[in-house]
């Protein structure tokens, strides 16, 4: 894949070289040896799934996979899919169709790209993210004060952070950073392309920034005030705002680590012993009730009934020395539980509990790495049964 443009920081991504779409479809495929023949319908293959066919739930499997590999490569070019594809048929699709940074693009859209064996399609990612970088210093001095770079929840026609409403305070989330820079960093790492480095490093070096002068420090620890853990809010509370979501400061751990490794790649380690030891004066995680609080603040109570999970986010990355207590590891199953108890506690179509399909996806790879294969399976049955549809596209949300 030509990342041309990437090697000199303050350039703009440079022009892309067309994909070799058949050797991408090519890359892998799931096989889970269901006997399910092509001569099936598709109609007729989720009637039988949805009868409990053990063969059906497997092909339907299969398909969903190879689907949404499809769907995936289909929607992205230049730029990375957004939140409803290039498919949406309105000029008033739902969400606006722009780039989710707090889950859509990074847990659904392109999460899955590197494993699946099309880790090229990464770099419309870091050509999205280069066309705003003027945007991202402007959020972090006009609502921090700060340094570096503020990635903003939304964004389409520009990258500003003016997304903000009383529900939904998206300007004080500030985990986009390090979040995209993680999926940067398994880019390169999967395939060792150079050439993406030096803006890889550069956007390291100002997610790093943006941290160490955003967040305000007391206590002897330096804290995320005010923090908004997408998109729940306190039982009990008027206000999504809040003090130290876990999941933030969990992604901001991993960017410190990260940044560091980066720097070794690159030969300057200088800011590496002021990263780690910011790293390591982040507040400790909670536990309570014996599952992993989404606030690490003790005077915020816990809401386990929500679509989102980004507090388990320790369980979804390599890296996390924390993720080695088996303390942690016993309460993210606690809480992985509590998430599941909620999902099915209503499992229709909104109010009910069917919507957000990357949070199930968050649920699955959570159970995976914590070696609950009833949970996973539960979770990709859900997926492929109730969020696809016969024509090969997925819902979000369910509608009916």
């Amino acid at each position: 894949m030509d990342v041309a443009g990437f090697a000199s920081p303050g350039r703009s991504a440079g022009p892309t070289t067309p994909l070799d779409r058949a050797a991408l479809i090519a890359g892998s495929q799931l096989d889970l040896q269901s006997n399910v023949g092509t001569e099936v319908s598709t109609e007729d293959l989720f009637l039988r799934a949805r009868s409990n066919d053990a063969d059906a739930r497997l092909g339907l499997v299969e398909l969903a996979y190879a689907a949404g590999r499809h769907t995936i490569l289909s929607s992205t070019g230049e730029l990375p899919p957004n939140l409803s594809g290039v498919w949406q048929g309105s000029w008033a699709p739902a969400w606006s169709g722009d780039y989710t940074l707090n889950g859509n693009l990074t847990a659904g859209a392109l999460a899955s790209a590197v494993t699946t064996g099309m880790p090229e399609l990464r770099t419309s990612l870091i050509r999205l993210l280069d066309r705003y970088r003027e945007h991202f210093v402007e959020n972090a001095v006009r609502l921090w004060g700060a340094d570096g770079w503020l990635l903003p929840t939304h964004m389409s026609s520009h990258g500003r952070a003016n997304h903000f409403n009383a529900a939904f305070p998206h300007a004080f989330w500030v985990g986009g950073g390090g979040w995209l820079l993680r999926h940067c960093f398994d880019y390169l790492s999967a395939t060792g392309d150079k050439a993406a480095l030096p803006w890889i490093w550069e956007f390291a070096h100002e997610v790093m920034a943006f941290y160490t002068t955003a967040l305000p420090h007391w206590g002897g620890q330096w804290h995320v005030a005010p923090g908004f853990s997408p998109e729940n809010t306190p039982e009990g509370r008027d206000t999504p705002l809040s003090i130290d979501p876990t999941g933030d400061l969990t992604i901001i751990r991993d960017a410190a680590l990260i940044a560091c490794r980066l720097a070794h790649l690159v030969g300057d380690e200088r800011p590496c012993a002021a990263w780690m030891e910011f790293r390591d004066h982040l507040p400790p995680f909670r536990i309570s009730d014996g599952l992993l609080a989404e606030w690490i603040d003790n005077g915020t109570p816990e809401n386990h009934a929500h679509r989102h999970c980004s507090h388990l986010y320790v369980a979804e990355i390599e890296g996390e020395e924390r993720w080695e207590d088996s303390a942690i590891q016993q309460a993210t199953r606690a809480a992985l539980a509590a998430r599941v108890r909620h999902r099915n506690s209503n499992p229709t179509a909104p109010p009910g509990t069917m919507e957000m399909a990357f949070g199930l996806c968050q649920l699955g790879i959570v159970a995976a790495r914590l070696g609950d294969a009833e949970t996973a399976l539960w979770a990709v049955t859900w997926l492929t049964q109730e969020h696809w549809r016969p024509n090969g596209l997925r819902d979000e949300i369910r509608t009916a």
